[in-house]
């Protein structure tokens, strides 16, 4: 018997100068509650194969940014999980945005986080992001992250 595709979810780390939006999810979330992350959400079923309209529309959703604020928007990770569910896709851009304005979500509280500050809290997938920071900004790479017992490997995705 196969596995199921059990979620595919796309989110984003924005920033604008040296700050990134995070969103610290609230306390009832089902997901990494009171843990800073992106912001993101589930892909509708017309978006599986369109992550980057999913991420856009999410990027609205959650902050209010419309797409024309949104520059340099790149894929630079695909997470998949198995779980006794199926199998999770999570895709991970990272962009720039000329606009601060944001508004605020049922889904946590949104701030603009200053670089040097992200890992004095709780954030989620810390692994991921700290090879962005300190590898994956500067390159043109797509990667893939995996974990498994809680050891995370991330490669890059090689394509013929």
């Amino acid at each position: 018997m196969g596995m199921k595709i059990c979620s595919c979810v796309a989110a984003a780390f924005l920033r604008c100068e040296d700050k990134y939006l995070l969103l610290k999810r609230s306390a009832a979330a089902k997901h990494y509650p009171n843990v800073w992350c992106g912001v993101g959400g589930g892909m509708k079923d017309d978006e599986f194969n369109d992550p980057r309209k999913a991420v856009i529309r999410e990027i609205y959703e959650e902050s209010g940014i419309e797409e024309e604020y949104i520059n340099n928007l790149n894929l630079k990770y695909i997470r998949v999980n198995k779980h006794f569910e199926g199998i999770s896709y999570l895709y991970v851009y990272f962009a720039d945005v000329t606009k601060t304005d944001i508004w605020q979500t049922y889904e946590g509280t949104l701030e603009w986080i200053p670089r040097e500050e992200f890992f004095n809290r709780e954030v989620a997938m810390e692994s991921l992001l700290q090879h962005y920071f300190s590898e994956g900004i500067n390159t043109d790479d797509l990667y893939i992250y995996t974990t498994y017992n809680g050891i995370c490997t991330i490669t890059p995705f090689e394509s013929e």
